[in-house]
């Protein structure tokens, strides 16, 4: 096993707590209302420190999109040829559900955040966007062949994420209580209606 150098054990912390504290003032004062200034007068640091960590204040709410973004992937590259499209976002959407479920405190901190927040709303659109065309080129290519045509992939993999969106609204706004695998539940029924109207080319 590795040993962690007291170096990168002092960086990791350093990172976690930046992230707090600018967590626990985005959420009491506001996002636009809060300065980077604020957020390294707690954490005790400089802003050539911050900003080591975090290219900007945005990077701090949006640490772990590239992290969610590669999780999708995966499920969505999983055996290509093999298993079809419609069945690997189905595994994508319950193995997001699982990830998302797992971290419930902190996904209901960003989405308050984000929600109080016009530009973050804008940027989070802008990346769901991203991750929609993932979707998108899913089900356009199986087994090296067309499975669904660009006008078809587009509006089924905006159907399913719609649906997404739907299911992550009502998950949020009941303070994450709920049972986000039974209602992705739905989503996957949503996929399977989909897939029967738009079978695509096997």
């Amino acid at each position: 096993m590795e040993k962690i150098s007291l170096r990168e054990r002092k960086k990791t912390k350093t990172w976690e707590s930046l992230v707090k504290i600018s967590t626990r003032l985005f959420i009491e004062q506001g996002y636009d209302n809060t300065t980077v200034d604020q957020i390294v007068e707690k954490a005790e640091v400089s802003q050539r420190t911050f900003f080591r960590y975090f290219p900007s204040k945005e990077a701090v709410m949006f640490r772990d999109y590239e992290k969610r973004e590669q999780g999708l992937l995966r499920y969505l590259k999983e055996d290509e040829d093999g298993i079809e499209p419609y069945q690997r976002i189905k595994n994508a959407l319950l193995g997001m559900a699982n990830a998302f479920d797992q971290d419930r405190e902190t996904m209901l901190a960003e989405y308050k955040i984000v929600m109080g927040s016009k530009h973050l709303i804008a940027l989070d659109i802008e990346q769901d966007s991203r991750l929609e065309r993932h979707v998108h080129a899913a089900l356009r290519e199986f087994r090296g062949r067309p499975f669904l045509c660009d006008r078809d992939a587009e509006l089924v993999g905006g159907a399913i994420f719609g649906s997404i969106r739907s299911a992550l609204g009502y998950w949020f706004e009941g303070g994450c209580k709920a049972d986000l695998a039974e209602i992705s539940g739905q989503c996957l029924k949503i996929v399977d209606v989909l897939a029967a109207g738009f079978p695509g080319r096997i």
